[in-house]
């Protein structure tokens, strides 16, 4: 794994594979803020990570610090591994991840205006407009808005109110 001291972004984007990131991937400037960051496998992120699009390719992959995605957290399809997020995650719109060979692990609050899983552990809660949830564990609450969907989990509490 190559550690990365300094992150630098190419085409509005940037891609990390077989990375140990140890600084935080934060905008500096006001052009920043519209950068994508996609991790390819194999990465561990020490940081914050503040991206418009955070997209997992594949794991494994591991960030020890908040993530928040101004558009979408996105695992692909495909994806296969581990994925480990210690932190808060929180997205402005999305967080999806149906990739049934890769397993997810959230261990802080889950927060965006729709949260749709498969096949993965959230160790606190889980706060959306609509939550759709297939083969998910969650220990702490799950709070939906407008929609809840739940197939095969497991779960503490369950709340949903209409605005």
């Amino acid at each position: 794994m190559k550690e990365l001291a300094e992150i630098t972004f190419n085409d509005n984007r940037i891609l990390l594979k077989d990375n140990l990131v140890r600084t935080p991937i934060l905008p500096k400037l006001a052009r920043e803020i519209e950068r994508d960051v996609v991790a390819q496998g194999d990465c561990v992120l020490e940081g914050a990570v503040f991206a418009r699009n955070f997209e997992i390719q594949q794991g494994p992959l591991r960030v020890k610090g908040p993530v928040f995605a101004q558009v979408e957290l996105h695992v692909n399809t495909d994806a296969k591994g581990m994925v480990v997020f210690e932190k808060s995650v929180g997205s402005s719109n999305s967080i999806v991840s149906l990739a049934p060979g890769c397993r997810m692990l959230f261990l802080a609050d889950v927060s965006a205006k729709k949260v749709k899983l498969r096949n993965a552990y959230v160790g606190a809660s889980i706060f959306a407009e609509e939550v759709v949830l297939e083969d998910c564990i969650v220990v702490g609450g799950v709070f939906a808005t407008r929609s809840l969907e739940l197939q095969n989990c497991v779960r503490s509490e369950e709340h949903t109110s209409e605005l």
